[in-house]
């Protein structure tokens, strides 16, 4: 039998714009910015604003429905007509219960976008927290790109490992 659901996504692109501003202080207090995105500089909040508005991703908090704490964030974009790509950050309070709340909120994704038969995600190769936590979500290793993400902070760049996971494993 399986435990219901405690945590629930919700979009973030619909609620204030000073909230948004919110999560990327909170992300930037954390030290997790970094660990989100690929480009060579973390963004600035205003670039983290226009990112989680672009009506190219959509961004989603999850939040603890008995705390109402915000617990992780995650967008989608990439989307083709069978597919697409997530990200996701957890906020160092549920870093412990990631792997729990990715299990309660995949089924969520695939539900919510019906037509999405698989997930992507690409994790640097040295990110070993981020590699260990797909593995144990149950995400299947595909390969490996060279030279495809910025290693923030060591001023080099770092072969992407690419991961997907299917509906019908969730």
């Amino acid at each position: 039998m399986t435990s219901p659901a405690c945590y629930e996504p919700m979009l973030i692109d619909l609620i204030p714009t000073e909230a948004i501003a919110d999560i990327y202080y909170k992300l930037e207090e954390e030290n997790s910015l970094h660990n989100l995105f690929i480009e060579n500089d973390c963004p600035t909040v205003l670039d983290f604003i226009a990112l989680v508005q672009s009506p190219l991703n959509n961004f989603y908090a999850v939040l603890d429905k008995a705390s109402k704490d915000l617990v992780a964030i995650f967008w989608v974009n990439g989307k083709t007509a069978i597919s697409m790509t997530i990200h996701t950050a957890f906020f160092k309070q549920y870093f412990g219960k990631a792997v729990e709340v990715s299990k309660q909120v995949l089924p969520w994704v695939f539900k919510t976008y019906g037509e999405i038969e698989t997930l992507l995600c690409i994790v640097p190769v040295t990110n070993r927290i981020a590699t260990s936590f797909v593995k144990r979500v149950g995400w299947n290793k595909v390969g490996r790109i060279p030279n495809f993400m910025d290693a923030f902070k060591q001023d080099k760049i770092v072969d992407g490992m690419v991961y997907y996971i299917s509906k019908d494993e969730v």
